[in-house]
């Protein structure tokens, strides 16, 4: 019990540093708000990185922490948003179309970063897009599995 006190103390500490100085305004030119990362960023992130080095490598404080205490799993959820291009009206069709246009960002989703909790390294994570096609490659899975026994 003591040990969870601990890291709970631990987490909002780390949580309220990287809340320091945090805005959520959105960048008129981007759509891209100070509290939201990229899925290039997303790229960046490395098994055994620390939260540390993971909030470094996403650029954004985390949105959310969860504490698994079966497991012994933490749960840290940042915000992300897609790249897509905007093109004038009417160029959509046109050549330019695919060489051109305005970068922005939109489709705000969760990014779910896992860490060991006894030694903060990252285990894996995952977004909701992810989380919603695994359930249905799970049931799959188990469905090949059964139907080849």
């Amino acid at each position: 019990m003591k040990t969870s006190i601990k890291y709970s103390f631990i987490l909002v500490a780390l949580f309220l540093q990287g809340c320091r100085g945090c805005k959520t305004t959105t960048a008129p030119a981007t759509g891209l708000t100070s509290y939201c990362t990229t899925t290039e960023q997303i790229y960046n992130l490395k098994k055994d990185m620390s939260v540390n080095e993971v909030n470094t490598a996403l650029g954004v404080p985390p949105t959310d922490i969860y504490i698994n205490q079966k497991d012994g799993t933490k749960i840290i959820s940042y915000k992300y948003k897609l790249k897509y291009q905007k093109v004038a009206s009417g160029q959509q069709d046109s050549e330019m179309s695919l060489r051109g246009g305005e970068e922005i960002f939109r489709d705000e989703a969760n990014l779910f970063v896992i860490f060991d909790a006894n030694t903060n390294k990252l285990l894996y994570y995952v977004t909701d897009k992810g989380r919603k096609e695994a359930k249905d490659l799970i049931g799959k899975s188990i469905e090949l599995k059964y139907n080849n026994q």
